[in-house]
């Protein structure tokens, strides 16, 4: 069996409990492929590690290292190449919901400076992944909440990412639809991608291939 390919290492950061440091230190890598999901409350520092991983800010203590290249040290341009291996799920999806899924990833691609042609292609792609092909000429106001997440998904994926992360991506989802999503990121996983969701609750169902870090505090 190959060696994974280790994509993060975070090493010595502060646990927070209700947005304070405490006294104790978080070490863990993420390799590709990899399924972690980060557990806490409200004031953890679940979305303060997702921004680390992002290289959107740097630690004031401790050591965050991406592709081999500590944080604190890169360059602003490397930083930026660093977000572009990066699919992003955030907690609000922000589609456009009177345009259908395949000008929502289209759009998004392009956005990404993937060429017109090359574009429709990825969208296509990524759509597939995500059991989307059918809802290609849907706008996105007719479909489920469960559904929506999925374009949200593919359109994470348009750019072909490295890493995918996902904030808080169960809020608001039905036990179904919550399900769905989990399904599609374990798959994603096997898959070769690396990715790393926030919950503030437990997950409603048992993930065997799953990592979770729990910033609980206790």
């Amino acid at each position: 069996m190959s060696p994974k390919n280790i994509l993060v290492e975070i090493s010595e950061i502060p646990i927070r409990k209700e947005g304070r440091n405490t006294d104790g230190l978080l070490s863990f890598v993420i390799e590709e492929p990899d399924f972690i999901l980060l557990e806490g409350p409200n004031g953890s520092g679940k979305t303060y590690l997702l921004n680390l991983i992002a290289a959107l800010t740097e630690p004031n203590t401790g050591e965050v290292i991406v592709d081999g290249h500590s944080v604190s040290v890169m360059s602003e341009s490397e930083k930026l190449a660093w977000r572009r291996t990066l699919g992003l799920i955030p907690s609000h999806s922000n589609l456009f919901t009177s345009y259908t899924v395949l000008e929502n990833l289209r759009l998004s691609a392009q956005l990404l400076g993937i060429k017109p042609n090359e574009a429709i292609e990825y969208s296509k792609e990524s759509a597939e992944l995500c059991g989307l092909s059918k809802y290609l000429d849907e706008k996105v106001e007719n479909l489920s909440e469960g559904l929506r997440k999925r374009v949200v998904i593919a359109r994470a994926l348009v750019g072909r990412p490295k890493m995918i992360l996902a904030d808080n991506p169960l809020e608001g989802l039905d036990g179904t639809s919550q399900e769905q999503f989990l399904y599609l990121c374990t798959k994603l996983a096997k898959i070769g991608y690396a990715v790393v969701m926030t919950s503030s609750v437990p997950l409603p169902l048992e993930i065997k291939s799953l990592r979770v870090i729990n910033l609980g505090g206790s």
